[in-house]
């Protein structure tokens, strides 16, 4: 039974074979075959390549997609503006700003050779937009007033300042609680601040999806009603103006994720203040720094079967810079983002070669070699043979 099955499975074979004694190599034969694994060697080599590479394509269309809030993911250093002294603001066209922000937001001091140290700044418990309200100037709030007190954190006795990092702990230790971390104490980043003159501030920022800035300024902010409007205010002192070098470096920004593969325009980029002409050597040392960026929302969709597609931004910019000039009341020392949502999409879309694609080339490609040059190995052999033949 088992032997009559065998012979039925056999009558299906394709592939018949010959005794080893019925064979023959030739020279000839050994050619051909050099020449046909040079031959798969390339072409797989290309299918390969092929199968690897990404095709992008671009499509343009209007933006319908309903977004109400965008992130904004910055990496920003100050190698000559204190920590203490830089502040983040956002203000949108529909009049909603965020003043002072500090939550997702991390300041490290850095030294004169731009390298970070272990300290950053505390992490506020206030919300993101939430407003500090100020009527004025309060001395006792500025580490740099003789009439600063800082606060100790926990209760404390009447009359109590907490002046330095020293000091807080000090309380701390007195009340029998644990040290609190540095990263969360004012007074212990404002201490690292002496010794560290650079700031490198990253972190997000959520704002509404309409036109409007965020920007990095000395002195703190508020918000001040006059007249039914609300005006957006700093504490700036001009007599201190040559302390806020608003020379920086823009490490990345993006709104939203960011893409795959893609180099953003501002990442790496480097504000310097102008040069000052020798007859003009009293001018302050800093400059108004103002980017204007036109943000286009886009949709990448990747390759591979696992990648999500990303709903994000692209975007351009141009640049515009000021040195400051202590006539005008209104100009500060400091940089601008200045944003503008584009009404048109682009979609990113990435295609990439299926792996079952793949794997028929190579087949494809090796047994069209094989079959191919098997034809022509058999031509060249009857050849070979009829003119030994007529030899």
């Amino acid at each position: 039974m088992k032997s009559k099955i065998m012979k039925s499975i056999r009558s299906f074979d394709l592939y018949s074979k010959t005794d080893s004694i019925a064979t023959k190599k030739t020279s000839l034969g050994g050619v051909v075959s050099i020449l046909a694994l040079i031959i798969i060697i390339f072409l797989v080599g290309s299918a390969l390549i092929r199968y690897l590479s990404i095709n992008r394509r671009d499509t343009l269309s209007v933006d319908i997609q309903v977004e109400d809030r965008v992130v904004i993911f910055f990496n920003i250093s100050f190698p000559d503006l204190k920590c203490y002294d830089l502040h983040v603001d956002s203000v949108d066209a529909s009049g909603d700003a965020a003043i002072d922000v500090a939550h997702h937001i991390h300041k490290v001091p850095v030294d004169s050779s731009g390298r970070i140290t272990h300290l950053e700044s505390p992490k506020h418990k206030t919300k993101l937009g939430t407003e500090m309200p100020q009527d004025k100037y309060d001395p006792t709030k500025d580490p740099h007033s003789i009439m600063y007190c800082g606060t100790c954190y926990v209760e404390q006795r009447r009359g109590e300042c907490c002046n330095t990092c020293q000091d807080v702990m000090e309380v701390y230790k007195r009340n029998g609680l644990p040290a609190p971390r540095v990263e969360d104490v004012e007074q212990c980043l404002f201490d690292a601040s002496k010794n560290h003159p650079g700031c490198n501030i990253y972190g997000t920022l959520d704002v509404q999806k309409v036109n409007g800035n965020f920007h990095f300024l000395p002195g703190r902010s508020f918000s001040q009603e006059y007249e039914t409007r609300v005006h957006h205010i700093h504490e700036f002192n001009p007599i201190l103006v040559d302390r806020y070098n608003s020379t920086h470096i823009i490490h990345s920004l993006s709104f939203g994720l960011r893409i795959p593969h893609v180099t953003y325009p501002l990442d790496e980029t480097v504000g310097i203040i102008p040069k000052i002409e020798e007859s003009d050597a009293q001018a302050p040392k800093t400059a108004l720094f103002k980017y204007f960026i036109k943000a286009v929302p886009t949709t990448y969709i990747g390759s591979s079967y696992f990648s999500s597609t990303i709903n994000t931004y692209q975007f351009s910019f141009t640049k515009h810079v000021m040195p400051f000039d202590s006539s005008k009341m209104m100009m500060l020392p400091g940089v601008f983002f200045v944003y503008n949502f584009e009404p048109i999409r682009i979609t990113y879309e990435e295609n990439g070669m299926p792996f079952t694609h793949f794997i028929v080339d190579l087949m494809a490609v090796c047994a069209g070699i094989f079959v191919v040059l098997n034809y022509i190995d058999a031509l060249l052999e009857g050849v070979v043979h009829k003119l030994r033949k007529q030899d």
